[in-house]
């Protein structure tokens, strides 16, 4: 006799204990001796009822992951969608985005004359150059109209 199930065992059972046995019998087989008591003896797979219906529980548990697996790549597959969109979009905005427009001013204090953004007045003067095409400070666009 081959185990047909991971849970069952094997068991020597008489008629009787066949009848009144509240597992589940899987396989009988005679084997053709008597108990001392007298009673034909079988030997007997038996899983018990919690165990047998297990099987089909981890059955199901098995399909709801898969369900559940393919739930989540789906929703992945909308999220790398709209990922791109949103990439699409935003670089499509930022061809129309607002640009701040100054220009370099020359500036005369007590310290001397410098150069400065027109915008937020930055003035770094060491290694400050007015062929900067937009202010390193506040970004300010240099040689348009100011906005």
């Amino acid at each position: 006799m081959v185990k047909t199930h991971k849970s069952s065992r094997f068991v020597l059972y008489t008629l009787e204990n066949i009848r009144d046995c509240e597992d589940i019998i899987l396989q009988i087989l005679d084997t053709n001796s008597n108990f001392t008591s007298g009673g034909k003896c079988y030997l007997c797979e038996v899983v018990g009822r919690y165990e047998y219906n297990n099987i089909r529980c981890e059955r199901d548990l098995t399909d709801e992951i898969c369900r559940q697996n393919e739930e989540i790549r789906r929703q992945k597959r909308k999220i790398e969608r709209l990922e791109k969109e949103l990439i699409k979009e935003r670089n499509r905005t930022i061809g129309t985005a607002f640009v701040v427009h100054g220009k370099w001013e020359i500036a005369d204090t007590e310290r001397g004359s410098y150069i400065r953004c027109s915008n937020c007045h930055y003035d770094e003067v060491d290694g400050f150059s007015s062929n900067f095409n937009y202010c390193p400070k506040c970004g300010a666009k240099m040689g348009g109209s100011e906005e």
